[in-house]
């Protein structure tokens, strides 16, 4: 005979236990047999409530969970059932009084995986309701006491970093300067500890991503339109600068994890150069590879040193189709220098690559 199996245990807290360590092993199979440990806690809390034997946020933290696993699940129709999980816990928790700081942080929560859910769908209708629930996200995150806990101010700017995202996502150039305003304001969260916490750092890069990209946008239709370009190009600038500092920062840390985003900061950066200010390429290629101008400089191999190698190429060769200036033209010696800056600059880094490893 085989034994009687044990009994499922009432206890929702066990099922919620159990749906989060099957949602720990990140498998389509252990995903989905969460969702339904979490469905039975679900069951098992709603009588539990109504009894006043478990408190609501009780009920809201296994529908959130819920709706985390069928977001990593995301098939479409997944997709649909986290944002409707997550509507279930903010009906939950909407009434949340002032002083009930972690319902209200757990609110916030729940409306930005609403926005990510939402955003995920990638639809014209579903971007704009990210930017719906992102906007409510802030709402809620935005009244905490953010100086209390480092995690209601990461949560902020994580909500405005996800704002960012889903703004230049629509598509609509009249919401660029949205998105530069909600990336501006991340970024202002979490610079003052993005040297010394992995978390902020993280949001900080990803903040200096997304403002670089609706820079680059608004730069394109500033061009088109003869509009003025120095303002933005300084803040590009800027943006990069201080981004690819930080990744050197950390590459002395032993931290190579922002290498990806510090590639794309990179890239952007010579390209910016390339296009508005050539006489400063040769100097913002050296200053991120090479290690005797710079410490935790970036490696000369792989991406970077592709790269930087195709804008002096490409930076010369428009230089050689450039018609002649005049023997005494104000332009020459600047012209002259950069020329002698990008080759140098390209013989620098053919001497730095074989000892790049």
């Amino acid at each position: 005979m085989h034994p009687t199996p044990p009994p499922l245990p009432s206890d929702p807290t066990a099922w919620l236990a159990r749906g989060q360590a099957l949602e720990a092993r990140q498998t389509p199979d252990a995903l989905a047999e969460a969702v339904r440990s979490y469905e039975v806690a679900i069951t098992l809390l709603r009588p539990a409530v109504a009894n006043g034997t478990a408190t609501p946020h009780t009920l809201a933290v296994a529908w959130m969970n819920r709706g985390n696993a069928l977001h990593q699940l995301a098939t479409p129709a997944d997709l649909a059932a986290a944002v409707a999980s997550y509507d279930e816990t903010i009906t939950l928790l909407r009434p949340a009084p002032a002083d009930d700081l972690p319902a209200r942080n757990t609110l916030g929560a729940a409306w930005m995986n609403r926005g990510l859910a939402a955003h995920r769908q990638a639809t014209p209708v579903s971007i704009l309701d990210a930017v719906r629930s992102h906007a409510e996200a802030i709402a809620v995150l935005s009244s905490l006491p953010l100086e209390e806990n480092p995690i209601f101010r990461r949560n902020l700017a994580a909500a405005l970093l996800n704002q960012a995202n889903a703004l230049l996502d629509t598509g609509k150039t009249e919401l660029l300067e949205s998105a530069l305003s909600a990336s501006r304001s991340a970024l202002e969260l979490a610079t003052p500890t993005e040297t010394t916490a992995l978390e902020s750092a993280d949001l900080a890069f990803k903040a200096r991503r997304v403002l670089c990209d609706a820079l680059g946008h608004l730069l394109t239709i500033h061009e088109s339109a003869h509009l003025p370009l120095q303002p933005l190009t300084t803040e590009a600038s800027d943006t990069v600068d201080a981004g690819l500092t930080l990744a050197r920062h950390w590459e002395t840390q032993g931290i190579l994890y922002f290498r990806p985003i510090a590639i794309r900061l990179f890239r952007f950066g010579t390209q910016l150069y390339r296009f508005n200010q050539p006489h400063f390429l040769a100097e913002f290629i050296l200053e991120n590879l090479d290690p005797e101008i710079s410490a935790g400089s970036l490696p000369v191999e792989g991406e970077f040193h592709t790269i930087a190698i195709e804008a002096i190429t490409r930076s010369l060769d428009t230089m050689r189709r450039q018609p002649g200036l005049m023997f005494d033209h104000p332009d020459n010696d600047r012209r002259l220098q950069t020329w002698r800056d990008l080759k140098s600059a390209e013989a620098r880094l053919a001497k730095l690559r074989p000892t790049a490893a």
